[in-house]
């Protein structure tokens, strides 16, 4: 399996061709923790 279809927060980021700022703005949340979710150094509340 590849790393894009590992993470879901970056490939619907990267399908609806946004920045990780404007997605993160679209879903209520700093650009920074966006960052974290696709990088796996945090993991989303449930």
């Amino acid at each position: 399996m590849s790393e894009l279809s590992q993470n879901i927060y970056r490939t619907g980021r990267i399908c609806t061709g946004l920045t990780q700022e404007a997605a993160a703005e679209q879903i209520g949340v700093a650009a920074e923790t966006l960052r974290a979710y696709e990088s796996g150094r945090r993991i989303p509340p449930q």
